[in-house]
């Protein structure tokens, strides 16, 4: 039709059959995309300007706009792609987003994969491996992005758990964050040996110094004071590593007083 157009034939026939949204949504739910659709109300917008149609070429405009709006909102179908097995498609679908909107949708797939909708199907773990490659791709400049401004560290916690048990790194998730651990660290049902992880690969000293301390405080309140004590030592490991002094003396003198109770009688 959009030929015929160009040739000057059934231009209006070309204007009315693609401004139709009962055609986007047969177009939308057979390609899986906004594709189709968007490429025809385009062939609609050069065939109105060339024939100096305004109302035509507003209309075709409008349309094309809407069309962006509802592919820019459409997480609900995006997701119903991931969960009905085509991750494919719905990570491409989720390229057309971008930063902070973009990882949401990614941290919402990888939800779906391990404790969501999703979690017992038999993609999951292809799945998975694939949402992390793309999440790879992502900064890691927490200026740009920085998911913990917005998503709660038990919820990557239990994540990183079921990657884990897949055999999966969940540290592509971890890295773009700025995570301390503090709301993981003094609760039961979480794994000593991960959060010890966790805390090795954090890039800030200072971050990494005060985690391992409280990671200490919390092997010895669950009376594993050898445990307690070999995370001292990964403490001032970190702790050598802060460059400014005025922050470097705070963990010396807490760990100081955390070997004192222990009947340690020196200080670090």
């Amino acid at each position: 039709m959009a030929l015929e157009s160009q040739l000057g034939n059934h231009y209006e026939r070309l204007h009315s059959y693609v401004n139709q949204e009962s055609l986007w949504i047969r177009q939308i739910q057979l390609s899986k995309g906004y594709a189709w659709s968007q490429n025809a109300v385009q062939q609609a917008i050069k065939e109105g300007a060339r024939r100096d149609h305004e109302m035509n070429t507003i209309r075709s405009t409008v349309n094309s706009v809407k069309l962006m709006i509802q592919e820019q909102n459409s997480a609900e179908d995006i997701l119903n792609l991931l969960n009905g097995g085509d991750y494919s498609t719905a990570l491409k679908r989720a390229e057309t987003w971008e930063g902070e909107r973009q990882f949401k949708l990614y941290l919402l797939f990888i939800h779906e994969l391990t404790i969501g909708t999703s979690k017992d199907a038999d993609f999951r773990k292809e799945g998975c491996k694939a949402v992390l490659e793309a999440i790879e791709k992502t900064p890691e400049d927490y200026s740009i992005l920085d998911w913990t401004n917005f998503y709660p560290e038990l919820a990557i916690y239990k994540y990183h758990e079921e990657l884990l048990k897949m055999d999966l790194d969940g540290m592509a998730i971890w890295r773009r964050g700025t995570y301390t651990l503090q709301d993981l660290i003094e609760r039961k049902d979480v794994n000593n040996d991960i959060l010890k992880n966790l805390a090795s690969q954090t890039p800030d000293a200072r971050f990494k110094s005060n985690a391992y301390f409280k990671i200490s405080l919390a092997l010895m309140d669950q009376d594993k004071k050898e445990e307690s004590l070999e995370v001292i030592n990964d403490c001032l490991k970190a702790a050598s590593e802060i460059t400014e002094k005025r922050f470097k003396l705070i963990p010396y003198i807490e760990i100081s007083k955390i070997l004192m109770e222990q009947g340690k009688k020196r200080s670090p």
